[in-house]
């Protein structure tokens, strides 16, 4: 008794070849470490483009004056006035307990109303019917260089429809430099300079037609 041994006379062999052209694999190469240089567009972001070229003008001091980018001609907003004011009351004990928070939160303010950033709604206004008012809350920073205490506005509160203000507005595509090619171009030169706007994104002002969009509760 033994091994019979491999009786089967047959043997199967498999041979497989790829051949890629050389300037197809150079292109492939390309595609995948070829860093993009613009991102596409959606159409939104293009009719929000759209509306600040063809409506932004600049006052007689210089200050940039824009139409929120609106996505419908009447925004379908419900009433905001009752919600900002509960909002504006839970600060209000939120800053009692703190008073010094409480006089910086003021005197943020009246810088507002001082640098013509926001203005007093005379009394007597009759109310608009699509008005929006924004809440705001105090949020604290102490490891800030700047601003330690900033005043945030929440548009994203809704409505007593359920809708809210951004809800109405298009959103518009990044135009901030990529922060990597800022950092890698930041390490090219020996001396570097940088520079900061105080208070940037408020000296631009809003057309009278749309602050109704902007309103806000504060008690003097």
């Amino acid at each position: 008794m033994g091994n019979t041994g491999n009786t089967n006379p047959w043997q199967s062999t498999t041979l497989l070849m790829s051949l890629d052209s050389v300037d197809l694999v150079l292109r492939r190469f390309w595609e995948i470490e070829e860093v993009p240089n613009s991102s596409k567009t959606s159409p939104a972001e293009e009719k929000c483009k759209s509306i600040y070229l063809s409506t932004t003008t600049r006052e007689s001091d210089g200050r940039c004056v824009v139409h929120l980018p609106l996505n419908c001609k009447l925004p379908q907003l419900g009433q905001s006035r009752q919600m900002a004011l509960n909002r504006r009351s839970r600060l209000k004990t939120r800053l009692e307990k703190l008073p010094q928070l409480r006089q910086q939160y003021n005197t943020s303010m009246h810088d507002y109303l001082d640098s013509g950033y926001m203005q007093i709604v005379p009394e007597g206004t009759p109310e608009p019917e699509h008005a929006y008012y924004t809440p705001h809350q105090v949020v604290i920073k102490p490891d800030s260089t700047t601003t330690k205490m900033r005043v945030v506005y929440d548009a994203s509160a809704t409505t007593s429809n359920g809708k809210l203000l951004n809800d109405n507005l298009f959103s518009g595509k990044q135009l901030q430099q990529d922060l990597l090619g800022i950092i890698i171009r930041f390490r090219i030169h020996a001396v570097v300079v940088t520079a900061d706007i105080k208070q940037m994104f408020r000296q631009i002002s809003v057309t009278p037609e749309h602050r109704q969009y902007q309103r806000l509760l504060y008690r003097f």
